[in-house]
């Protein structure tokens, strides 16, 4: 029992280090579909549990083999009573290296005397797993009740599933309910399927609605989803002790969804479509606890803002992998999980009274030394490769806007249905309906219409109904329980307090009421009734159609702004902004209004809106620096750097929004999103000298060299000899680790003409700290052309070529720099005197035969002269004074 326990508490930690594993996987391979991952994570679980299990099986004892050490005669015990003498153990010999074993392995172990704490254990894990498998139970039970306390779905709905299920080949034949007892769709049944609708869709619901929330549901019937859903859920219910088994039971979840969005996506071609039919769940679900074996379109709304997220990112794979991809995978997780759960094991648990031998340490082999590489030759040392400049994010999708209130038609039938302050109200019209002025009551209706309306509480329902006869006469009903009553005037007050709230809410002739109001009390009456109005579709409509139809003074734009902050809506409230935005701009109140932009959460909308204003009013520095702080909160580094972009393409030298910008740009955590803010605002002609600053110290603070080195050589076109300038290039030039990104960035700065010489002195300083000599060789060589007499510019670039320590680096650059015609004597006396630094005797004659060109000055000849005594080679000593002598006569 103890070893069980043992292997049990190992199977623990090493089940997290095997999900680990799987999730850097995964990581690594972003392109896999959502159904290839939720498959990865099934075989990732299954494996996980079948090493649970496998431990709890009881296994053969192993056979004993001959042992290949040599092994001792046992010590004898001395008892009471005489014993036999021991059987010694032959000696037996190998010729094999044993590896060292440590005499000592540390561990942590926990003292159990006998079995019993062991089994105190199991049973604590089988009471719990019970009761978690009882809940199991209960929730099927709990299915079992739906399917009787459910109805049919309409002929209508039943008849588009069944041409859905056609389409889609569904093997899976589900039946479609309708319960009042659910707050979303869910798919149920593990032998005879079912779909369940909540009761409060069936008139709130469009035919194309109903086709993708149809679909979802038959994508979790076509993969079995209910069938792994119960496996998953009795695997949490057996090993709710183990962190990995509940983590991998979440992530199931996600990708099984995002999986069934995939497919309801590439089905129907519709991508925003289905996203905002998932919005319209939100508004219409009460979220309940939902069934633990059931499945749906939107268990979860935490998860359901995730899938949103994700269905509107274009970049994602959403087809399923092939299945040779799926065997490749399974096959590698299940060699990780062989390999895995092999790893070293600690003792947890032990017996007080248990005898430990100890065993003596094997002598460990000695290693036989390798001998010594054969001294190289001097080749020249290859450049570095330069660092890859970092992917720019993504920009996050906008949030979907909230449907706005749905308006019913004018003629035909309408039918609405909402939520609100735990009531449930429903409004049908059929015909052209009109209302009283005071929106107490129906005062005409077309021949043949009617209209009725609703309020469902807890334990009270109430409902009035106007029906008009072929000649346009009016008869009133009014029921109370479902029980037909007089309308008294409890029922008037009712009906005077419920209908125009339902005709606000609804947005029912909005412009008409609008109008109304205006002409009887003005904007103020207008805005007073837009804040009794809950919901976010209906206040955009009547904010518009405020706007449009009448002129608002200071105070009372301050209260449409502050109604259009407190909108729940991102979408809603985005989109009103920048509808609005020219009238706050013509009044001067730019600052209410980059307030509320500033209450948007989205970061996606809230992008957007900037983007805008900054379109609508690109002159003004107030509406610009308020931008660039507005966008500092924004989370997204994409949505963030683009707003930054757009902002750079109106750039004014003004302080206020230059340190707005900066102090935005500097909050951006992705090196390539930094980068390409940067770039935008390089971009830009006229940059004053304290900005070209701000860019290079910004750009410092980039970890990628590849990025970094871009902004720099973007950054030559704006250099000067300012010394604030050239201190911030060169600081952020010699932050670069890469020597192949320096070398970069040093050849596009030598390539400016008109330098000075305290901008070359810096050139030559950080190519002396490169650390590659391939790189500083060629850096080097590209700016020979910049060494002139000047003693502290030649002084620079000999002190860096000095520092190569490869002679055939070294020797490259000279000849590379003595090849140049309009040297000074003063440079190639320096060059000769760098030669005689360079150890290879054939490097080195050969950089003294290119100087000996120089031979009629005499500073250069007796140079050289003195330089030849260094060389050791008879052979290249001969050569070079061969030469020497030859230029003398001649």
């Amino acid at each position: 029992m103890i070893e069980t326990l043992n292997e049990a508490a190992n199977w623990w930690w090493q089940a997290g280090v095997f999900t680990l594993v799987i999730w850097l996987v995964l990581r690594a391979n972003s392109r896999l579909s959502a159904a290839t991952r939720h498959a990865v994570w099934c075989v990732a679980l299954l494996a996980i549990v079948g090493r649970a299990i496998w431990i709890f099986i009881p296994q053969p004892a192993p056979a004993v083999e001959a042992m290949v050490v040599e092994q001792a005669a046992p010590t004898p015990v001395l008892t009471a009573t005489p014993i036999a003498e021991p059987v010694p153990v032959p000696v037996v010999h190998l010729d094999v290296a044993v590896p060292a074993i440590p005499a000592v392995r540390p561990s942590v172990t926990i003292p159990l005397q006998g079995d019993r704490a062991a089994i105190a254990l199991l049973g604590v894990w089988f009471l719990i797993s019970l009761i978690l498998l009882l809940r199991i139970l209960a929730s099927w039970r709990a299915i079992r009740r739906l399917a009787n306390e459910s109805t049919a779905a309409p002929t209508v709905w039943q008849q588009r599933l069944a041409n859905l299920e056609e389409q889609t080949r569904s093997r899976r034949q589900a039946e479609l309910r309708l319960s009042a007892h659910i707050a979303t769709p869910i798919a149920v049944g593990l032998f005879r399927p079912r779909i369940y609708i909540p009761a409060a869709f069936q008139n709130a619901l469009s035919e194309e609605e109903f086709d993708q929330i149809a679909l979802h549901e038959i994508a979790h019937l076509r993969r079995r989803d209910d069938w792994s859903n119960l496996i998953q859920k009795i695997c949490e219910a057996l090993f709710f002790y183990q962190p990995a088994v509940l983590w991998i039971v979440r992530r199931l979840e996600l990708e099984r969804e995002i999986a069934c969005d995939d497919w309801v996506v590439t089905t129907t071609g519709k991508t925003r479509p289905y996203a905002e039919c998932l919005t319209r769940m939100i508004e219409l679900a009460a979220w309940n606890r939902s069934s633990l074996l059931a499945t749906g379109a939107a268990q979860r709304k935490s998860q359901l803002f995730r899938r949103i997220e994700m269905m509107l990112d274009p970049s994602r794979n959403r087809n399923r992998s092939s299945k040779l991809t799926l065997i490749a995978i399974t096959i590698f997780l299940v060699g990780i999980a062989m390999e895995g759960f092999r790893l070293h094991a600690f003792p947890f648990f032990s017996q007080i009274d248990g005898d430990v031998a100890d065993q003596a340490p094997v002598a460990p082999t000695m290693p036989v030394a390798p001998e010594p590489p054969a001294t190289p030759e001097t080749p020249v040392t290859p450049e570095s490769a330069m660092a890859p400049e970092a992917p720019i994010s993504p920009e996050s999708p906008a949030s979907p806007e909230a449907p706005p209130a749905p308006v019913p038609e004018r003629h035909g039938r309408s039918h609405m249905t909402w939520n609100v302050n735990s009531r449930y109200l429903d409004m049908d019209i059929e015909g052209d309906v009109q209302f009283s002025d005071d929106d107490r009551d129906v005062k005409s209706i077309s021949p043949g219409g009617s209209v009725a309306i609703g309020e469902g509480r807890f334990v009270s329902s109430r409902r009035y109904e106007v029906r008009a006869d072929t000649n346009g006469t009016l008869t009133r009903s009014y029921f109370v329980g479902g029980v037909r009553q007089e309308l008294d005037s409890e029922g008037r007050a009712w009906l005077a307090g419920l209908l125009p709230e339902t005709i606000r809410e609804m947005g029912i002739d909005a412009p008409a009421r609008v109008d109304r109001i205006l002409h009887k009390s003005g904007p103020r009456g207008v805005l007073a009734e837009i804040g009794l109005i809950h919901s976010d579709g209906s206040k955009r409509i009547y904010l518009q159609e405020l706007f449009a139809r009448a002129t608002l003074d200071r105070n009372q734009l301050e209260d449409a702004m502050r109604i259009t902050r407190a909108i729940g809506s991102d979408g809603d409230k985005s989109r009103l902004l920048i509808a609005l935005a020219p009238v706050y701009f013509r009044g001067g109140l730019r600052a209410t209004l980059l307030d509320a932009a500033t209450s948007i959460a989205s970061d996606g909308d809230r992008r957007r809106v900037l983007s805008s204003f900054i379109q609508q009013d690109p002159n003004n520095t107030e509406t610009l620096t308020g931008v660039a702080k507005s966008a500092g909160g924004i989370s997204s580094d994409g949505d963030k750097t683009q707003v930054l972009v757009d902002l750079a393409s109106q750039y004014r030298n003004h302080e206020d929004m230059t340190q707005a910008w900066f102090k935005t740009a500097g909050g951006i955590s992705s090196d390539g999103d930094r980068r390409r803010a940067l770039s935008a605002m390089l971009a830009q002609p006229a940059l004053r000298k304290d900005v070209i600053v701000r860019v290079l110290r910004t750009a410092q603070q980039i970890s990628s060299d590849g990025d970094k080195q871009t902004i720099l050589r973007e950054s030559t076109v704006h250099y000067s000899e300012d010394e604030a300038v050239r201190r911030a290039f060169f600081d952020a030039t010699n932050s670069l680790n890469s020597a192949g990104d320096r070398a970069k960035v040093l050849s596009a700065i030598g390539a400016r003409a008109g330098l000075g010489g305290a901008t070359l002195g810096e050139i030559f300083r950080s190519a002396k700290s490169i650390p590659a000599d391939g790189d500083k060789t060629t850096v080097l060589i590209q700016l020979c052309g910049l060494v002139n007499s000047e003693r502290p510019v030649s002084d620079s670039f000999f002190d860096a070529a000095n520092s190569i320590s490869s002679d055939g680096d070294h020797a490259r650059l000279l000849l590379a720099l003595l090849s140049r015609r309009n040297l000074g004597s003063d440079v190639v006396v320096a060059a000769v005197q760098s030669a005689v630094k360079i150890n290879s005797d054939g490097d080195k004659a050969r950089v003294l035969l290119q100087a000996a060109d120089y031979s009629t000055d005499p500073a250069i000849v007796a140079a050289v002269r003195k330089a030849v005594d260094s060389i050791h080679s008879d052979g290249d000593y001969r050569r070079v004074m061969s030469v020497l002598s030859k230029r003398a006569v001649m």
